[in-house]
């Protein structure tokens, strides 16, 4: 019984994915690279702190059958002012 348990425990953590995903938070700044973005790759980004303007997903992650869009402007934005004017970085996953 005891090697039954060690077995099916073993098995099971063996084909459980441990992710470490990093998914995109509009509360956050952003600097360097966001590693292992939504689990698929890291993202570089360009020197500064970055924060999302703009961020559209749909599906889920899990089932491969997603995409993301997200808009980067510097941190230094604030809310009144125009990001067309802003330099920006756009991603699409």
């Amino acid at each position: 019984m005891k090697k039954l348990i060690t077995f099916t425990s073993i098995a099971f953590f063996a084909l459980v994915s441990f992710a470490a995903a990093t998914e995109f938070n509009s509360n956050s700044i952003y600097s360097g690279k966001v590693e292992r973005a939504y689990n698929q790759s890291d993202i570089p980004l360009l020197p500064g702190d970055w924060k999302i303007f703009d961020l559209e997903k749909s599906g889920s992650v899990p089932s491969g059958n997603f995409y993301v869009y997200a808009t980067l402007v510097p941190s230094s934005l604030s809310s009144n002012e125009n990001a067309a004017f802003a330099d920006g970085i756009n991603y699409a996953l």
